[in-house]
């Protein structure tokens, strides 16, 4: 019985020392834990990122595209055309560009105004200028001029004075207003000298 009594005695003991044991091992890993995570080394290196693999211009224009063409299937024209013009106020210049491009190289069957009014009103909000060298480019006379109507009418309602400076620059041939009267194609008769003076009016 004493033999018992004092085995069961030992047994006891051991487990005790193994729980201080096993606590005081697992409070030395949480503040060495502690100590390893909030260091300067450790801040630094930050969270973890999964960093994605950057696309390539022309896989970005390719999306871009795709996304143009289901914008444009948008049923119902009120939402059809909210859509165009939410999208086409995300695109940056050199996509604008591209789809402008894309645009003018189809077939007049093709021809969709309302994505080129947004496309052409979205650049010349970006960069007037570089928008203005790009249509004297276009070598369609028809989308030519429908193409410069739109970029001063956006120009003249951004900045009527200079929009009146970039139209005056230009040739004597290319000026699209009364000096050559010259006129627009989509049943109106004004021109962008009318647009910049109506735009110069409201300021």
């Amino acid at each position: 019985m004493k033999s018992s009594a004092s085995s069961n005695r030992w047994k006891a003991l051991v487990i005790q020392v193994a729980i201080l044991a096993a606590t005081f091992a697992g409070g030395w890993y949480a503040s060495a834990w502690t100590v390893k995570s909030t260091s300067p080394a450790a801040k630094s290196m930050g969270p973890a990122t999964i960093k994605k693999p950057q696309r390539s211009a022309a896989e970005l224009l390719a999306q871009a595209r795709a996304d143009l063409e289901k914008v444009q299937k948008t049923v119902g024209a009120s939402r059809r055309d909210h859509a165009l013009l939410d999208y086409i106020s995300s695109l940056d210049a050199g996509t604008v560009k591209s789809l402008l491009a894309d645009l003018i190289a189809k077939p007049t069957s093709g021809y969709d105004y309302q994505t080129m009014e947004y496309l052409v009103e979205r650049w010349t909000e970006l960069d007037p200028k570089a928008a203005l060298d790009w249509s004297l480019t276009i070598t369609d006379a028809n989308k030519k001029r429908t193409s410069m109507e739109l970029l001063f009418a956006a120009w003249a309602a951004q900045s009527p004075a200079d929009a009146l400076a970039a139209l005056r620059a230009l040739p004597l041939g290319q000026q699209l207003g009364p000096a050559n009267q010259y006129r627009f194609q989509i049943g109106s008769s004004r021109s962008p000298y009318s647009d910049i003076f109506d735009a110069w009016a409201k300021t």
